[in-house]
């Protein structure tokens, strides 16, 4: 946009000459506005079914983290939030206290999956401890 900062509340060009600012916004407004479907494609993810959700007690022995009953099929998200007053720790199956990633109180830790592959995220704490976790396919 501007090579120059704002002086003065104006936006300078590199061949210093003065940004119109109401052009630069009547521009946008067309754009996004007026022709709001001329020539934008959108793609990328999108929920194919209900997003699943749940309160889970993480313990001292590890066990695989999801949402409901069991692993929503062709998930590609999982989130989840440490409500508790305690750390847990996430990994592989043979997860411990000193191997794990700790997901602090308070925190949250986001899993990107391929939907395709089932994928199981351990977890564990040090004491019993709530948190939250979100699934998305």
């Amino acid at each position: 946009m501007s090579d120059m900062p704002a002086k003065n509340a104006r936006y300078f060009k590199s061949d210093l000459t003065v940004l119109n600012i109401a052009d630069m916004i009547e521009a946008l407004y067309n754009g996004l506005i007026v022709n709001k479907n001329a020539g934008m494609q959108l793609s990328g993810s999108y929920l194919t079914v209900d997003p699943e959700t749940g309160v889970k007690t993480v313990t001292t022995t590890a066990a695989e983290l999801f949402a409901g009953s069991a692993a929503l099929d062709g998930r590609y998200k999982m989130i989840v939030y440490n409500e508790g007053s305690n750390n847990v720790y996430w990994g592989n199956s043979t997860i411990t206290a000193q191997t794990g990633f700790p997901l602090l109180q308070g925190d949250s830790v986001v899993f990107t999956f391929n939907p395709t592959e089932d994928m199981p995220i351990y977890f564990r704490a040090e004491a019993n401890t709530v948190v939250r976790v979100g699934e998305l396919a």
